[in-house]
Order: structure tokens, then C-alpha cells, then sequence
């Protein structure tokens, strides 16, 4: 009820449905003003799960209680004290206080009920509701609380009568197959090897790309029976357990998986699960004792000597550069970060999974037509209803020490043709040296890094790696950034329908409107004009501490006093460059047109651009993508079809530290006379060969035209300034 009042334009509505007050001010006041008082006090307690005030419940004594019967060293006397004090209610939590005490003892109970009392307490809606709420919460604060959830279920569930009838009932051949290896070894001693490996990873191939979206209710159910969510779920957890040498799917990103699966059945309740005979509880504590040990990675940064040694080489060159404005990568690690950049654009495409360029990267796209020199990795953001989509895509990889070709896909024709293009964008990352991994820790970020890149300490991806985010809302609705409830909203205005931006020489899909989505995200502040310093080193995976490296931590000085170490590029200024003729820019244009292919069409995959749009609306490209057709035919772009300028060309400079010219940006619409009503964004660099501190001659322009096709994907052309004093290579 209080989360309904979060929304303040909801407060009246919210208070006349659950109390059923008529909208008077003699009424609604005071209530408002309750509301006011006791807000701060709510969210202060939300999250805090683990503060366990001893002024109502010993929550202590209590704990020690129930992890003291697991061992066998506590009289029955003190455990009947804690069943009735838990069958009473006394156990429930006071001002939402103590979320993993409450849990762990009403998990707790069963264990120490009659039969009957056990099958009551099984069947009551309140089990039903703790197992959603444990679920939803994030993996990460259940880990770090002294409060075991997993090893209490999992002892629970060991005094269950099991259900195999219920378990297996509506089993697939390989799901059977599955079960049948699990159960034979039992979850507690299950040995993940290669072969059990690889089966878990062929039924995660099944699951339905809708079994991970979010903030769309369902009509129909998700899962076909029971048991092919419990096999997804164990799947998950069992390459969670695999060798690191497995499919690139972390323990972190495992234990997500499951919850997200077993969300999905909240409605068969605790019971179902208590009594399955699939290994999931059993399985559970193992993968969190794991992650306990994984995240364990104080001892192993410490031993990163390499970390030091670069920033001490940042340091040397740019002794006066303060030091979180020094570069934490080499120049060696930012073309790699490069290159995986365009793998990963070149993957996604392939796999049909559309995205944007956001964060530091869209920034750096900018300001500085390329990385901020400062930042240390690249981060884009897809639609998190292809989270099952690129997860097919890791796992397509196959082994990390083995070949994608020992991998084969599912035998049913279906599942080929719907992991078809996700398998050729898995051949394109391995055939290019890279890896994606699945991976997912508080945030939900895959990562992209090469295949034979030095480990990020404790980690199973190198370094430099792309942070794969995820994006809410693009059917419609809000749209919001890495994170539906806590990520930051994005008019869907400044959203769709996206573009491409020049970063370093690749085109990056990125937002409608690049600049103002950027200070929106950055909540008004001046991204262009203030600089703020880096505050995560991307190499260990950590943030800095503002106690004990107080000289590295984030801070914010005007990007003038950084111009003369760093190349800067100046806003986008209305027109073309000074000496550039619009007359000669468009004969070269029309001449790269006459040398390009028949265009290809495709349905649209950008969501709507209103902000009211509903999430029902119609994808046709969503659910064409997978089809083998021939593309849209809309009529072919007639060779010679004249192209005329629509609106104001706009262009950007990128200056040099040393006050030159690197080269200059033009970003231009055009018209197209066929086909009727075509509008084509064209996104041009202009390189100064003559005047301007460019050189004399450039080894690119040479092979500009050897061969049509390489010229039209090339786009390199000479163009000069009347008079012949200034000239400059086009790349469009």
C-alpha cells in the first residue's frame, strides 16, 4: 500500500480504492500529511534486510536456534519455544524489519512439524508469498546476510515427501534425460562434469525468449507443464557448478537464471518445489557457498601487480593530469576494446538484437568522437526482452576449450530455424577472438572480452571488456536504462527511433537525440563543458574507495583544463566547414550513391516514440525476425536518383591536444526521389590532407575506387576547397 503512494500523482486514486474516502480536503489533509511523516521512515527501511531488532523478537537467540538444530546441538525444548512462536505469528516482521530472519523461519518450520501440521503449513498463501518475496530479492544482500536461506530450504525440502509423478509429468525427451542424470547422483553429490555440462546447456536452448522479460503480464502460461521450468532452473544452477572452462555462464548469473525461472511458477506455490524431485534446493546452497568464494577477491586484486603498472605508466605520461583523469588502459587495451566494440555490433546485427550506445561510450561518442580517455570500458544497452536471446548466443560459443563446432543445435526443425541467425552471430564472436559471457551480480551485465585477454582478477571474462546492459521498456510504456525499478527514465522522445554516432571510426547505434539524453541521464549537469573523473577501475572490477585512495576518486574540473593533454571536440555547430562547398560535398555523395548495391529493406525494429504507448502495440519486425524470407521489396534506389539536402547540416570539430584539426564530423539528411518519401541520415568525416595540420598524401585514398563495392563501403573520396589551398578524404 505505501509503494502506491511512491507515485504522488497516485496518492488521491490510491487512497479512495483502499479506503474508500471521498475526495475531500477535510479528509485527504491530514492523510497527506501522515504520509509525509512516515515516508522517509519506510524508505529508509526498504532494503534493509538483515536489521534484525531484538526489541520485539530475539532475533539472535532465534537464529542460533535454528542453525544449531542443523547441526544436531539444540534441545527440543527451545525448538518447541520457536514453533509456537512461529505458528502464533510472533516470528513476523516488525516495520518491515528483518526480511532473511523472517524467511529462514517460516522455511524453517516445516522441519519441525508433525505430518499434518507440516502439510497445513505447506498449503497456507504466506509460503507462497515468502517464496516470491525471497526470490525477488537480489542474490547479492541474501549472499552477504548471516541469515543461510538456501541450506535452511534445502533441509526443509530433505523432509518432504517428494512428488515424481508431479515432477516429471509433461517431461521432453531431453528434459527427461536430464532428470534422469540429476536424480541417479542426487543434487547434495551431483558431479558437473563436460557431458552433464552440455545437456544442461541443450535445455537452456528451449527456453522461451519470454521466460526472462519483464514488465509485461502474461495472458497465457509461460511454461507448457511444471517440469520444464524445473528443468531450466536446474540447468541453470548445474552450469553454474561447471568448470570454469563451461559455457561462459557465471555462478552469479546462474543463481539469477533460476530465480528468474522459478518466478515464473510462484503460482504452484513452495510446496511444488519442496516436493519436486528435481535438485534445486538441493543444489542451491552448493552454488551459494560458490559465490561466496568467488566474490571472495580482496586477496587476488592485491596481487594485481599489473593494475599498478599501468597507471603508473598513465602517470609518466601525463605527469600534470590529475589522477582520475589518467587513462587506466593502454593504447594496446583501448584498440582491443575497439575492435570488440565492432565484433559485438557486428554479432548483435546478426542475431537481429538491436541496441544503443550509453553511458561513457554514448559521452565519449560526443565529446570526443571516441573513448574518454579516461574511461576504461564500453557499454551498450539492449532490450531485456532479448536477455534468453543472447543468453542462446553464449552458450551457442560452446565450451571455452573447445571449438562452437562441437556444439551441435538441437535436432527439431524449430529451435534451428530460431537459433539460426543467433548461431552464425556465435561464429562471428569466435572467428573475430572474442567471448560473451553471461554474467550478472547486483547489476544484469553480459561481457564481451577476448578469448585469450589476461582474467579480471576472480573473474572468468578479461580485460577490456563491453558491458552489455539491458534496457526496459522499448515496446512502450517507460523507458528506462539498466534497470526497470531503479534505472534512470528516458523520455521515449529522446529514444526512438535510434541513429548511428561516430565512435573512433565505427557507427554505433545510439539514441534519437544523442545530447539531450545525455544530460538527462546525467540529471542536467553539463556533460559537454564539466569533467568528471573515473570512479570504478574497470581492470579489477571494483570501485575506488573515497576512504583509502581519496587521490583517485571521482571529481568534476572544467574539460578546457584537459584540452592540451586530450583531443576534445567542439558541440555541433549549424552548417557545413569553413571551404567546404555544399555544391562539391553533394557531387561526391550522389557518386558514392550511383556505386551502392540495391538496397535491402526491413521491418522497423525501433519501439514507438510516444511516451503514452501502450505495451500491447504490434512488433511485426519482433516476430518476423527469425523467418528465412527475402527482404522487404519496396522498389529499388534508381542509380542516379538525384539527392537533395533536408534541413541544416550540422558538424562537430576534434581537436588535437596540440590545437590541430583531427578531422571534422558532418551529420546531414537527405532526400531521395525514389523511392517516394525516402529519407536517408548521412553521417560524414572529413580529414584534412592539406592545411589544417593534415598530411600530403593519405595511403586510403589511393584504393578509394579500386573496385566499386570496397569504394561504396568505404565511402573514401577526395574533396578540395575552391582554390586547391585545403583538402580532405571523405569517409561516409
Amino acid at each position: 500500500w505505501l509503494r502506491q503512494f511512491a507515485d504522488k500523482s497516485g496518492i488521491i486514486q490510491a487512497m479512495k480504492s483502499l479506503v474508500g474516502i471521498p475526495r475531500r480536503a477535510h479528509v485527504v489533509l491530514p492523510l497527506l500529511h501522515w504520509f509525509t511523516s512516515v515516508a522517509p521512515t519506510v524508505r529508509a527501511l526498504q532494503g534493509s534486510l538483515d536489521a534484525c531488532s531484538e526489541t520485539e523478537i530475539p532475533w539472535t537467540d532465534v537464529g542460533n536456534a535454528v542453525f544449531a538444530y542443523l547441526r544436531g546441538e539444540v534441545t527440543m525444548d527451545r525448538i518447541e519455544t520457536l514453533k509456537d512462536l512461529g505458528l502464533r505469528g510472533g516470528l513476523d516482521p516488525q516495520d518491515c524489519d528483518c526480511w532473511y530472519g523472517w524467511i529462514t523461519t517460516r522455511f524453517f518450520l516445516p522441519l519441525v512439524l508433525d505430518e499434518e501440521q507440516q502439510e497445513v503449513a505447506l498449503q497456507e498463501q504466506i509460503f507462497h508469498t515468502e517464496f516470491v518475496l525471497w526470490l525477488g530479492s537480489p542474490w547479492v544482500e541474501m549472499l552477504d546476510s548471516p541469515w543461510d536461506v538456501p541450506t535452511v530450504l534445502a533441509a526443509t525440502a530433505s523432509v518432504v515427501a517428494k512428488d515424481s509423478a508431479a515432477s516429471t509429468d509433461g517431461c521432453t525427451p531431453l528434459e527427461s534425460q536430464l532428470h534422469s542424470r540429476a536424480e541417479a547422483a542426487g543434487g547434495g553429490t551431483l558431479e558437473v562434469g563436460a557431458d552433464l555440462a552440455k545437456l544442461a546447456a541443450q535445455v537452456l536452448l528451449h527456453l522461451p525468449e519470454e521466460a526472462l522479460a519483464e514488465g509485461k503480464e502474461r495472458t497465457e502460461p509461460l511454461w507448457g507443464s511444471l517440469c520444464s521450468a524445473h528443468a531450466a532452473a536446474s540447468a541453470a544452477l548445474i552450469l553454474g557448478l561447471a568448470e570454469p572452462g563451461g559455457f561462459r555462464v557465471t555462478p552469479g548469473y546462474a543463481y539469477r537464471l533460476a530465480q528468474k525461472v522459478l518466478q515464473s511458477t510462484s503460482e504452484a506455490g513452495l510446496a511444488a518445489l519442496l516436493r519436486s524431485t528435481w535438485p534445486i534446493v538441493t543444489l542451491l546452497p552448493r552454488l551459494a557457498a560458490r559465490l561466496r568464494t568467488v566474490r571472495d577477491r580482496g586477496q587476488l586484486i592485491s596481487e594485481d601487480t599489473l593494475a599498478e603498472q599501468v597507471v603508473e605508466a598513465s602517470a609518466r605520461e601525463y605527469p600534470e593530469v590529475a589522477p582520475p583523469f589518467l587513462p587506466p588502459a593502454s593504447q594496446v587495451e583501448k584498440l582491443r576494446l575497439l575492435h570488440g566494440l565492432a565484433a559485438l555490433h557486428a554479432a548483435m546485427a546478426v542475431a537481429r538484437v538491436p541496441y544503443v550506445a550509453i553511458t561513457g561510450t554514448l559521452l565519449g561518442a560526443m565529446r570526443h568522437h571516441g573513448f574518454v580517455p579516461w574511461d576504461g570500458d564500453a557499454d551498450i544497452c539492449a532490450d531485456i526482452r532479448d536477455e534468453a536471446r543472447l543468453l542462446r548466443l553464449v552458450l551457442l560459443q560452446g565450451t571455452a576449450s573447445g571449438d562452437p563446432q562441437e556444439f551441435q543445435l538441437a535436432s527439431s526443425v524449430g529451435l534451428e530455424l530460431q537459433n539460426a541467425h543467433v548461431a552464425k552471430a556465435a561464429r562471428v564472436l569466435h572467428s573475430a577472438g572474442f567471448e560473451l559471457f553471461a554474467q550478472a551480480e547486483r547489476p544484469l551485465t553480459f561481457k564481451l572480452s577476448g578469448q585469450d585477454w589476461l582474467r579480471v582478477p576472480g573473474k572468468m571474462y578479461g580485460y577490456p571488456y563491453v558491458d552489455v546492459w539491458f534496457c526496459h521498456g522499448w515496446a512502450g510504456g517507460p523507458f528506462s536504462l539498466q534497470s526497470a525499478g531503479f534505472g534512470v527514465p528516458m523520455p521515449r522522445k529522446l529514444v526512438f527511433p535510434r541513429r548511428k554516432v561516430f565512435f573512433a571510426g565505427l557507427p554505433l547505434w545510439a539514441f534519437q537525440d544523442p545530447g539531450d539524453s545525455l544530460t538527462n541521464y546525467y540529471l542536467g549537469s553539463d556533460w559537454f563543458t564539466d569533467c568528471v573523473g573515473h570512479a570504478t577501475f574497470h581492470r579489477q572490477e571494483r570501485k575506488f574507495s573515497e576512504e583509502t585512495e581519496s587521490a583517485r576518486f571521482d571529481r568534476k574540473v572544467p574539460c578546457e583544463s584537459l584540452a592540451k593533454y586530450f583531443a576534445f571536440a567542439s558541440k555541433m555547430q549549424p552548417g557545413l566547414p569553413e571551404g567546404v562547398s555544399a555544391k562539391a560535398l553533394m557531387a561526391r555523395l550522389r557518386a558514392w550513391v550511383s556505386l551502392l548495391p540495391e538496397p535491402s529493406w526491413e521491418l522497423d525494429p525501433d519501439g514507438p516514440g510516444e511516451d503514452e504507448s501502450e505495451f500491447d502495440r504490434p512488433e511485426p519486425w519482433r516476430r518476423a525476425r527469425d523467418e528465412i524470407s527475402s527482404p522487404l521489396q519496396f522498389g529499388p534506389l534508381a542509380l542516379g536518383a538525384p539527392l537533395a539536402l533536408s534541413g541544416q547540416a550540422m558538424h562537430s570539430r576534434l581537436t588535437k591536444r596540440d590545437g590541430s584539426t583531427m578531422h571534422f564530423l558532418v551529420d546531414l539528411a537527405l532526400h531521395l526521389e525514389r523511392p517516394a518519401g525516402a529519407r536517408c541520415q548521412a553521417m560524414l568525416r572529413l580529414r584534412p590532407l592539406l592545411g589544417g595540420g593534415g598530411t600530403a598524401s593519405e595511403p586510403q585514398l589511393l584504393h578509394a575506387f579500386a573496385e566499386p563495392a570496397g569504394a561504396a563501403r568505404l565511402g573514401g573520396q577526395l574533396l578540395e576547397a575552391e582554390g586547391g589551398e585545403e583538402a580532405w578524404l571523405l569517409d561516409t
